[in-house]
């Protein structure tokens, strides 16, 4: 029987970068890039979430340009695939208009 740890050791970006691991913002590079290249036809679904995220931004006073880490593409993604679970899901419509 294996016994259970005592410690668990957490580590950051930094740790993960000197490992040869890529950052979470070269990970968002990454995805884009393989979406590119393997499944163009959801490359506007990235855009739109990643703009939407940078919108938030702006809303919250925040600047709103910069990148998008893969931390935040896929909290928005959980976020949106269990949406209609939220208490405010009555409250908030989405819509995605295709130009």
């Amino acid at each position: 029987m294996c016994a259970k740890p005592d410690l668990a050791l957490l580590f950051g970006a930094g740790a993960s970068a000197d490992a040869g691991l890529p950052t979470a913002l070269e990970m968002s590079v990454r995805l884009e890039k393989d979406l590119e290249r393997e499944r163009p036809g959801l490359l506007p679904v990235y855009h739109f979430i990643v703009g939407a995220i940078q919108f938030g931004r702006g809303c919250r006073n925040e600047p709103a340009t910069g990148s998008v880490n893969i931390e935040e593409f896929l909290n928005a993604c959980t976020f949106l695939a269990s949406r209609s679970t939220h208490y405010v899901y009555p409250f908030v419509s989405s819509a995605y208009l295709s130009c």
